[in-house]
């Protein structure tokens, strides 16, 4: 029967089966990938969210049918509300499912211009109500990183603290030893979402940034040597930056953004008086630094994950990006991850470019780099 339900997808949606989960790439970890595929083909769940993200995708990037994706969506909704019943007992299936259709909600709002965050703020009832899903291992602790990320996306974005409650798992994250590399990569990410927090939030007591500039050293000191690149570089506007794995890439990268956020957020920085321009000199100078390899790394590596990672990042940090090589190669980075795959970053680069101060008629030029490839051929 599960078969045929594939199969009946398949003719209905005529979404090629073998790259259904393509766009999965996006903000998932290798587990994620692996595991959710094989689980869709037993749960009609998780296997309507990845037709509706995956046809949603392909109708962005190769003209495929809009409504497909919205059909899909739908399916996958009226599944899913009778299983919300009892938050205490939210299966990982269930979670999973949350997760891809927020990767829909993001790649919807490109068109509606509008992001409702309502199926971030379902995962985020759910994570709220959960303690267990970081150490248990499998799709439950997959899907609570990607959900990480997916809310420091929008929280960087709009500058604001996450919608998850960080202090349900202080204590769990703050014990915990990483033991392979993903691990420090995602010690990394859960470090920077609480630099976030304290940022973008009402405490500002210097204890709790001295505590967080310990974590971010501490975790610098002790990751793995093989977070060290391969290969560094000059490249046409920002270094070339090579990594052997694209964790280690993106960990350096949210390193990076939590090194920026910590000079920005900084309570002891001095605000006016003798010594100000000085002070704001060196501002000038750490941030130009940590975004360099940011950027770097996201235009050198050709993984999708660190180009994402990195947009939001922008709208962090553009007033401190002066050099016009580098604004245009970011909006350049910012069109090609909309054309290619569909992520919304035209709203960021539009910012950026008022930030700093382009004409008209070079905002008319890279405006047209945001057009979305219809280029692709479907399989039947």
């Amino acid at each position: 029967m599960v078969r045929s339900v594939v199969l009946i997808s398949r003719k209905r949606s005529k979404v090629p089966f073998r790259t259904v989960f393509t766009n999965l790439k996006l903000q998932i970890s290798n587990h994620f990938g692996r595991l959710v595929p094989e689980l869709a083909t037993r749960s009609r769940l998780l296997l309507s969210a990845i037709l509706a993200v995956s046809a949603h995708h392909l109708s962005r990037t190769a003209g495929y049918d809009p409504l497909v994706a919205e059909m899909y969506h739908e399916r996958c909704v009226e599944l899913l509300i009778p299983m919300l019943d009892d938050l205490d007992n939210i299966t990982d299936e269930v979670i999973a499912a949350t997760v891809l259709l927020r990767n829909f909600e993001q790649m919807s709002s490109a068109i509606t211009g509008f992001d409702s965050e309502r199926h971030l703020s379902g995962t985020s009832a759910f994570m709220n109500s959960e303690r267990t899903c970081i150490t248990t291992g499998g799709l439950g602790q997959a899907s609570f990183w990607i959900f990480i990320r997916q809310d420091l996306d929008i929280a960087l974005s709009q500058q604001r603290p996450l919608k998850l409650n960080m202090k349900t798992y202080a204590i769990e994250m703050d014990l915990d030893t990483p033991n392979d590399e993903w691990g420090w990569a995602n010690k990394i990410v859960w470090i920077t979402a609480e630099v976030v927090a304290f940022t973008f939030g009402w405490e500002k007591s210097r204890r709790t940034y001295e505590d967080l500039k310990l974590k971010t050293e501490a975790w610098w000191q002790r990751k793995p040597a093989s977070f060290r690149p391969l290969y560094v570089g000059r490249g046409q506007a920002f270094p070339a930056i090579y990594y052997s794995q694209p964790w280690h890439a993106l960990g350096m990268q949210y390193y990076h953004i939590t090194m920026i956020l910590l000079a920005v957020g900084d309570p002891g920085r001095l605000k006016i008086g003798f010594g100000h321009n000085e002070s704001k000199r060196l501002l000038q100078e750490h941030i130009a630094y940590h975004a360099g390899l940011l950027f770097g790394i996201c235009v050198t590596e050709d993984d999708i994950e660190a180009k994402i990672a990195a947009c939001n990042a922008i709208s962090v940090c553009a007033a401190w990006l002066t050099d016009r090589a580098q604004q245009e190669t970011l909006i350049a980075m910012l069109g090609r991850v909309e054309r290619e795959v569909a992520w919304p970053t035209r709203s960021i680069a539009a910012g950026a470019m008022q930030e700093w101060s382009f004409s008209d008629e070079d905002t008319r030029l890279f405006d047209c780099q945001f057009s979305p490839s219809r280029g692709g051929t479907q399989e039947h």
